[in-house]
């Protein structure tokens, strides 16, 4: 639309007035999707700014609900679903490779001035190429990235560029590559702020591991190497997945229960404020890590050691 448009459905007409700033152009997905869309995606040439920004995101009937769903919108494609603009906001997409040479998705804003954000998507590939490719660009807007789960990967999870590690930014993430743990030539994820992220089975080479290069003020993070224990508040897990997840074997990567390592370790985050299947967090009294805050029953009281062995015990408990 232009300055001065008359729109009209027949009967009213409305003239259209150019108040300075562009419209927010929102890509609605609704509905069942009984086969994929195949259709790659390029988001370029637009005008955007803080309040006039590009909205994709699906609708409660095209949603999955955290783990892969076959009757929800999913992009499969070899190609990338590329972003080359400075305000966006993805919002639960599913994405599949294929297989593929190319990156999922590949960032490269215009400016250092804008933010990206990507919120309760699920990803994988396990092709050569990488889940979220930010590394081409040295120059990159604020990108924000929850809620993801990503798995099934034959290369890097999410890679920053060393020049821009206080703009990418990951909270509240699960990283599989995949479901065993084999030593490879890649990173779960690199050069990016971290926290409350879990990211498994990148096989702990000294130079390719789970985590690598992350900001300093990266915190409460997972994995099974020792890649995550350098920053405030991280663990390396002696945990199977099959002790932390629902149903790793089938990807869902919910957790389990309440022992989980997952479970309760995390640290409040008020931009996450619902995790990626639409649960509210925080449920006790902290985040839980990971894409997933515990939804399942909890016990009302709980022991635990008291650090010598015993077990200790406060308030009144009554045995029958």
């Amino acid at each position: 639309f232009n300055d001065n448009d008359i729109v009209t459905d027949g009967s009213n007409t409305v003239t259209l007035s150019n108040n300075g700033n562009t419209a927010i152009a929102v890509a609605k997905i609704d509905g069942a999707w009984t086969v994929a869309d195949e259709t790659a995606v390029t988001i370029n040439d637009w005008t955007t700014s803080a309040n006039n920004y590009l909205k994709i995101y699906t609708t409660s009937a095209a949603r999955h609900s955290g783990v892969w769903d076959t009757g929800g919108y999913r992009l499969a494609t070899t190609t990338i679903f590329s972003i080359v603009e400075d305000y966006a906001r993805i919002e639960g997409l599913q994405i599949d490779c294929n297989n593929g040479a190319n990156d999922c998705v590949k960032l490269a804003s215009t400016t250092s001035s804008g933010t990206i954000n990507f919120d309760s998507m699920i990803i994988k590939n396990s092709g050569t190429g990488y889940a979220i490719n930010a590394a081409s660009t040295s120059n990159l807007s604020e990108v924000i990235i929850k809620n993801l789960l990503a798995y099934n990967l034959g290369n890097e999870g999410i890679y920053g560029n060393s020049s821009d590690i206080d703009n990418l930014k990951i909270y509240n993430s699960t990283i599989v590559k995949n479901n065993t743990n084999t030593a490879v030539s890649n990173t779960g994820i690199r050069y990016a702020l971290a926290k409350n992220v879990a990211v498994f089975n990148y096989g702990g080479l000294d130079n390719n591991k789970n985590f690598l290069n992350l900001h300093a003020d990266s915190a409460n993070l997972i994995c099974n190497d020792d890649s995550c224990t350098a920053y405030s508040n991280s663990t390396q897990t002696t945990q199977a997945l099959i002790g932390l997840f629902t149903d790793f074997e089938n990807y869902d990567y919910s957790i389990r229960n309440i022992y989980s390592d997952l479970c309760n370790t995390g640290l409040v985050i008020t931009a996450v404020e619902n995790d990626i299947a639409g649960v509210s967090r925080p449920r006790d009294s902290l985040y839980d890590i990971g894409a997933f805050e515990y939804n399942g029953p909890k016990p009302k009281y709980r022991i635990k050691s008291g650090g010598d062995g015993g077990i200790k015990m406060q308030g009144y408990i009554e045995f029958k």
